[in-house]
């Protein structure tokens, strides 16, 4: 107990290090990317309107809303998994509301507010802890399936056909090895992950090739590409501490890997669009639930005034 004990200061300066690293580095990533765009060749000259911009975010927006409610069931299964039944509405409530505060700089705020809201709704503590592992075990499984397709940006030259076998591959070996370990549940996760993944990265897609004006050419491999990439900057932003949400780090290695398929006049400008549609989409949904919360209060305060009342006996 008393090397426990004492480790514990230890183990809290070494997680004080890593949030400085992890937010110098995002820090860095947004100097860097700041400065790109102050280079002449990248004046952002965007022509069309501002209801214009709206429409077309309107369902990327929507896609990262969709994103967050697919994290949200995945979630739910984790807890199923722990012998934790949890509604569906209950699990969009918890996830929508604490999975904001992932834009505080730590990395680990929008776990302890899901860990807060969970046991508020009666979730024992020992499920919401371990439930946090599991996600991002399943998490960290769904974002590797995906790097056979960033292969052909790399050094490792492989054909796009070969890498969407081994990816095809790992993705149904993966599913079917979990289901068997460790039960349907995590494996129901793995694949909610695994769609939540691809729909953020499809959110990116959209961004580059069709929201600023003019759209470009893409073909089939070059859309899967941009998926696959965005997924890896994603997990370089979560495993980042420091950096809220991966701001700077996401940037960086969205630039880092596509340097050669796009070029930065239209790279920098996707980067950044796409993060604005990230934080709205999340903005979303944590109003939806909120809103909802704010309805039923006068209700619950009601109850409870009547309740605690000495006629409610």
């Amino acid at each position: 107990m008393l090397a426990k004990v004492s480790s514990l200061p230890q183990q809290i300066r070494l997680r004080a290090v890593g949030n400085v690293v992890g937010g110098f580095l995002g820090f860095a990533g947004i100097v860097f990317i700041a400065l790109r765009l102050t280079q002449p060749s990248l004046r952002l000259q965007l022509t069309i309107s501002g209801s214009d911009v709206a429409m077309r975010a309107a369902p990327a927006v929507l896609g990262v809303l969709g994103a967050g409610l697919m994290m949200a069931l995945a979630w739910r299964c984790i807890l199923a998994h722990l012998q934790t039944q949890v509604s569906r509405k209950s699990a969009f409530s918890i996830y929508g509301l604490s999975q904001i505060s992932k834009y505080v700089p730590g990395n680990v705020f929008q776990f302890l507010g899901r860990q807060a809201l969970g046991a508020a709704k009666g979730i024992p503590d020992a499920a919401l802890a371990k439930s946090c592992l599991w996600e991002l075990g399943t998490v960290f499984t769904a974002g590797a399936v995906f790097v056979p397709l960033i292969l052909p940006l790399c050094t490792i030259r492989i054909a796009p056909v070969i890498a969407a076998a081994i990816f095809a591959t790992l993705l149904v070996g993966c599913f079917c090895v979990i289901r068997r370990l460790l039960g349907q549940a995590i494996a129901s996760a793995f694949l909610w992950h695994e769609a939540a993944l691809a729909t953020l990265g499809s959110v990116f897609a959209a961004c580059t090739v069709f929201l600023l004006p003019p759209a470009i050419h893409c073909d089939a491999v070059m859309l899967v590409t941009l998926i696959a990439a965005y997924v890896a900057a994603w997990m370089a932003g979560l495993v980042t501490p420091g950096a809220p949400a991966g701001l700077g780090v996401r940037e960086t290695v969205l630039l880092l890997l596509l340097q050669k398929l796009l070029p930065e006049s239209r790279l920098l400008p996707a980067i950044l669009v796409t993060r604005l549609v990230n934080v709205a989409g999340d903005c979303l949904f944590y109003l939806i639930p909120a809103v909802a919360t704010l309805k039923r209060w006068p209700q619950d305060r009601r109850q409870a005034t009547s309740l605690g009342s000495p006629g409610a006996e």
